[in-house]
């Protein structure tokens, strides 16, 4: 069952991730990813922080100073086929996925980025190390990164990455290990965990 959670493109390293869209209140409606089975069902009843969005609160750059890494966040949503999509291998971009919660927020937050590309040092971001987002209207938000693991890539914890909300999380996932020619991708992912520092 795992294995038919995650749908992997050939034209794409990292995997990118079936997940639950998660309305906010008096939002817009927004097209919701394809059934995932027992995922989806369990994702959805997560609570998540209800308010009216400010398209200000949305991330626009993220800063990692352990790694040197100070990059534009862009709105990633779903694919035709409702996996999390993912910015350009080209770019330096990182990903944030808009139909989840926003940074700071209540509950997960997650960016994404490929590890040949924005992610690449993503590796050597430690334990208590500070990351931080600044949001559209300039407003700087505080993250520690709190645990950092690396799965199989048909193991992902994805009701614990995208549905957590027990915290103010943000969440950042890459591949890891070594790329598989049979299954056009790598072998592992990568999940930096992080949580809002209440200055």
């Amino acid at each position: 069952m795992a294995r038919s959670l995650l749908i992997f493109l050939s034209s794409l390293a990292l995997a990118v991730l079936v997940v639950p869209v998660i309305e906010h209140a008096a939002s817009t409606p927004t097209p919701l990813a394809p059934d995932a089975g027992a995922t989806t069902t369990a994702m959805g009843d997560a609570h998540f922080e209800e308010r009216l969005p400010d398209p200000t609160d949305n991330p626009a750059r993220l800063i990692m100073p352990s790694i040197q890494l100070d990059t534009s966040v862009i709105e990633v949503g779903v694919t035709a086929t409702g996996e999390m999509d993912v910015p350009d291998g080209k770019t330096k971009n990182v990903g944030w996925y808009r139909y989840g919660t926003v940074p700071g927020d209540r509950g997960s937050a997650v960016m994404d980025a490929h590890v040949y590309a924005a992610f690449n040092k993503l590796r050597n971001v430690k334990i208590g190390d500070d990351i931080y987002v600044v949001n559209m209207r300039g407003e700087k938000l505080h993250f520690r990164v709190t645990d950092s693991r690396v799965y199989e890539y048909d193991k992902l914890p994805l009701e614990y990455i995208f549905a957590n909300s027990d915290g103010r999380h943000l969440n950042f996932i890459t591949c890891a290990r070594k790329f598989i020619p049979s299954i056009n991708t790598y072998s592992h992912r990568l999940v930096v965990y992080t949580e809002l520092v209440e200055d």
